[in-house]
Parts: structure tokens; C-alpha cells; sequence
């Protein structure tokens, strides 16, 4: 069963938010999303909102609290590294807000390219670990 998170009293949410997605991975997004089913529907919709989300706008995390924060970094994290997203997508430096940063779509073709050569030319020879 997937880990559970304490969410942090306001006065510390910052601090918090920043210890949650440190802690927060892939496999525990995974474990949640294929035993939750009121997390899978949630996920589902935040998954489909971060793909949709118009460049330069932010998702403010101080508006959401308790197990949706949670849902919702724990969503975050899964859609961040997966595929390229790691090059449009961030939290902000003081923690508050998912960030989808303009990039150039020439640069962010161009990173895609190279990171999908990468990611193939690993997957090719089994003695690389990503």
C-alpha cells in the first residue's frame, strides 16, 4: 500500500510542500493510482489539466489542502518525470505554485530529441542504469 503523507500546518506548508516532493515518487503515484480508485478518478483529471495547462500560468498549491495537496503533488511528481515535462514544468522557488514556463519550441524540440536519443540509446544496452 502506498505511503501516506502528512500534510503540514500552514505556518510551515512551504517547508512542507518542498519536503512532500522530495520524498514523493513515481512508484508510490503508481501504487495509489491502481488501489485508489477515488485517487485514480482525481489523478486522472489533474493529469489531463497539467497537459492542457497554457504556458505561463501557474497551479497555486496554497489554494488546495489536506489529501487533495497531497493528490495533487503526488500527480505532479509522476507527470514531471514522465516523458519531457521536466523541461516546461516546475514548482516555483518558494513553493507555492506548479509552473508551466514558456520554452522555446524550437529548444524544446530540440530537447525532446536529445532526451528521447538518450533515454533510447540506455534502454538499448542493458548495462547502462538510468
Amino acid at each position: 500500500m502506498c505511503c501516506h503523507y502528512e500534510i503540514p500546518p500552514p505556518e510551515n506548508l512551504n517547508e512542507g510542500i518542498r519536503s512532500l516532493v522530495q520524498l514523493m515518487t513515481v512508484r508510490d503515484f503508481n501504487e495509489k493510482f491502481t488501489s485508489d480508485e477515488d485517487f485514480r478518478i482525481f489523478a486522472t483529471k489533474v493529469y489531463h489539466w497539467l497537459d492542457r495547462m497554457p504556458v505561463n500560468t501557474k497551479l497555486n498549491l496554497l489554494a488546495y489542502e489536506g489529501r487533495k495537496l497531497e493528490w495533487i503533488l503526488l500527480t505532479f511528481v509522476a507527470y514531471y518525470f514522465e516523458g519531457p515535462h521536466f523541461l516546461e514544468y516546475e514548482i516555483s522557488d518558494d513553493y507555492t505554485a506548479i509552473v508551466r514556463r514558456y520554452s522555446d519550441p524550437v529548444l524544446l524540440e530540440h530537447c525532446i530529441k536529445t532526451w528521447r536519443t538518450w533515454k533510447y540509446e540506455r534502454e538499448e544496452d542493458p548495462t547502462v542504469n538510468i
